[in-house]
């Protein structure tokens, strides 16, 4: 209609300017009020569209072609109460006009009255059968309404008419709902063989064939999930559950990854009989083990030696960039309690001064008063609170006692940084990669 929105913007303008001034000959020319209100309805200007289109049904009241566009513009607006007003109205001259009744249909569902609406929506349906938006609208309340069969008689139709991979998706959630397994499969299967990245259908169908003891394929599904590097500790537990069933000796392997990412499915395990076998192992309980002390180091406080971390290969150009990898390895292990303590002298040299006053401003960052030794600093906060210290530093002078040193080679957490990898290491050779 226009080459681009300079033209519109002209166009229109030259629109409303034309019938203002014929208003200024005539002020009860409604037509001109009309096309005024057109002409703003186009730029965006809603309210004033209202306004115009008022006036024109002022003087030519009940004008259908009027009524139409100003319910239409209320709807737009949000103004449904106003909207059902005007479309009741032009109902009675116009009855079987389906725009008016779609509109009406769509104001009511607005305003929470899904019977009305769907009674309007009937209607439309009656009158033609392929109409895809009615379809959508009277599936979708049978959706809500926990209807699912009546529900599928709508999405059926709309999958005959457009065959598309997201109604292909909700009919397999429905015919899941409504019970229907194998279809529920083969709507599924049909998504994955469209869009193999879709993992959340490769998990349900790795669900539903679990449900179905097809354990092969259920492994299928899971395995494919996790060759596509989807990490979550549900995808590990079916996993395992699966290939317990068929003897596959990866079960064990797959409950670590399971308890690694969520220590909550150690009692889901506990509590299911599938895996008594497995629980009664020598290996088992050693996981056990190694998780509780997982699950111990994980909950303490870690301090990071922010001047130490940030000079790493750096010499005099520390980087705020080792400090915020750092952060985020540690993050990754799943700590959840990160500070980084440095000295006030790193603020003049590091890389990016304003991300590290930011930092400082969110608690990140602790930056040790001036002229204060920042590793001993360090060294009494992480004792204090019986945390973890992520440093390079010997820390030899301020090992005056046996305590001290017992302490770091307990607690400290060395690192090195090679191409923007990080491996940390415990001073007792307990790697946490």
């Amino acid at each position: 209609m226009f080459r681009n929105e300079r033209t519109k913007l002209i166009t229109l303008s030259k629109i409303i300017h034309y019938y203002n001034g014929i208003l200024k000959i005539n002020t009860k020319d409604h037509q001109a009020y009309y096309q005024i209100g057109l002409a703003h309805k186009l730029l965006g200007q809603k309210q004033l569209a209202i306004k115009h289109l008022k006036q024109a049904l002022k003087y030519n009241k009940n004008n259908p072609e009027y009524l139409e566009e100003l319910g239409i513009t209320h709807y737009w607006e949000k103004e449904y109460y106003e909207a059902i007003k005007q479309f009741t109205a032009l109902l009675k001259q116009k009855q079987k006009n389906r725009l008016i009744i779609y509109y009406l249909a769509l104001s009511y569902k607005a305003l929470g009255d899904g019977e009305k609406a769907k009674a309007l929506f009937d209607r439309l349906f009656e009158s033609d059968t392929t109409d895809f938006q009615v379809i959508k609208e009277l599936a979708n309340y049978y959706i809500e309404k926990k209807e699912y069969r009546k529900s599928l008689f709508y999405y059926e139709l709309l999958d005959k008419q457009n065959p598309d991979l997201n109604i292909n998706k909700f009919l397999g959630f429905l015919y899941e709902k409504a019970g229907l397994i194998e279809k529920a499969v083969e709507a599924y299967t049909h998504v994955i063989k469209n869009n193999s990245e879709d993992w959340k259908v490769w998990f349900t169908l790795g669900l539903l064939h679990k449900q179905k003891e097809e354990y092969s394929s259920a492994r299928t599904c899971f395995m494919q999930l996790v060759r596509n590097q989807v990490a979550n500790a549900d995808i590990y537990y079916y996993l395992a559950y699966v290939c317990v069933k068929l003897k596959d000796p990866r079960a064990l392997e797959f409950i670590q990854e399971a308890i690694a990412l969520n220590k909550d499915y150690i009692q889901k395990i506990k509590e299911e009989n599938t895996f008594s076998n497995i629980k009664k192992t020598k290996e088992y309980l050693e996981l056990l083990q190694l998780t509780d002390k997982r699950i111990e180091l994980l909950e303490k406080i870690v301090f990071i030696d922010g001047s130490n971390v940030a000079h790493y290969a750096n010499g005099r150009s520390p980087s705020l960039e080792n400090i915020l990898m750092m952060i985020n390895k540690l993050d990754d292990i799943g700590f959840e309690k990160i500070f980084v303590i440095t000295g006030s002298g790193l603020w003049h040299y590091i890389d990016d001064k304003e991300q590290y006053e930011q930092l400082k401003d969110q608690g990140l960052i602790i930056q040790s008063p001036a002229k204060t030794d920042d590793d001993l600093l360090i060294l009494k906060t992480a004792i204090e609170k019986q945390g973890l210290i992520v440093s390079n530093d010997s820390f030899n002078e301020y090992q005056t006692d046996s305590s001290t040193s017992k302490y770091l080679k307990i607690n400290q957490i060395r690192y090195t940084i090679i191409d923007g990898m990080i491996q940390l290491v415990m001073a007792k050779n307990h790697y946490l990669n």
